[in-house]
């Protein structure tokens, strides 16, 4: 093997003869993954981004290749990724993304759109401004409006998006086996989340066990897909593959949440927006709030 700097080159007759051969980038924010899809895979069938989106799920050939991407070993439970599509409109989306992860497929993800926001800088798919690029991200949700910071010496920093519209969508009794009649509430930022304080399940976010957190989150998951059918407003896409579930604890002078994604682990994103819109149709955060958020 070639060793270039700190980059090992696999001789040709090592890789793999046969199978597609795909070209992806990995990236983080903050620790959370996001595997960036750029060659290699096939063509997808599809007038525009949702008919794309279903036909990923509906092909079993097309999904073969998700799982292969995102299962072990190339993969692991917590892998996320994003096949980069052109958006229907290429006067509103600088680039267009089909989220993925080990469970199946989502509508949304802000820290998948950070990551994008920056690779789409970085790798020169959009122009450079100072102080701030606009990055526009169509994803099955909508477009989402990223800005990366840059200066003058191409160093670039934070990155900050304005999400799709969101909405506090309901408050709902549910049947929870083990646990009984619970209330929870459900709030929708490009995907669905349901919210209830983890004490309801007995449990505490900051001294539980996450795997006993992650199991009750997918008994109350399964609970809500069994009892309630959520669809995006307009676009008859059911939610029960992107369900996520958090734990809010109000009980410090910021919030401490526990998110789970498809309930099977732990991750590090917070599902702002639709903690937000639950807030405020509860009427809780006091006039002009600054929030932090753990």
């Amino acid at each position: 093997m070639e060793v270039l700097g700190k980059i090992i080159l696999v001789p040709e007759e090592l890789l793999p003869r046969d199978g597609p051969r795909i070209t992806v980038v990995d990236m983080h924010t903050g620790g959370e993954p996001l595997r960036i899809v750029l060659r290699g895979f096939p063509p997808i069938p599809g007038k525009d981004l949702m008919s794309k989106w279903r036909a990923m799920v509906a092909e079993p050939g097309l999904d073969s290749l998700r799982r292969a991407l995102m299962l072990e070993p190339r993969g692991h439970a917590g892998m996320y990724g994003a096949l980069l599509v052109q958006p229907d409109d290429p006067s509103e989306a600088d680039l267009a993304v089909l989220f993925m992860h080990c469970k199946g497929y989502s509508t949304m993800c802000g820290h998948a759109v950070i990551a994008l926001a920056r690779f789409a800088l970085d790798s020169g798919l959009v122009e450079k401004r100072t102080p701030e690029t606009p990055v526009s991200v169509q994803c099955p949700c909508g477009v989402v409006r990223a800005l990366v910071q840059c200066n003058a010496h191409s160093q670039n920093g934070r990155t900050r998006f304005q999400s799709v519209p969101a909405f506090a969508f309901a408050t709902v009794p549910i049947n929870v086996p083990g646990h009984g009649d619970l209330s929870l509430d459900i709030g929708y930022g490009g995907a669905f989340y349901a919210v209830l304080s983890a004490s309801t399940l007995g449990l505490d976010v900051r001294t539980s066990r996450t795997s006993d957190l992650t199991a009750a989150a997918s008994t109350v998951s399964q609970a809500v897909k069994e009892q309630y059918v959520l669809c995006i407003f307009k676009k008859n896409v059911q939610q029960d593959c992107v369900f996520n579930v958090k734990y809010p604890c109000n009980t410090l002078p910021y919030m401490v949440k526990c998110c789970t994604s498809n309930t099977i682990y732990v991750i590090r994103i917070s599902g702002l927006t639709s903690q937000i819109v639950k807030d405020l149709g509860q009427n809780l955060p006091p006039a002009n709030p600054t929030r932090t958020w753990e």
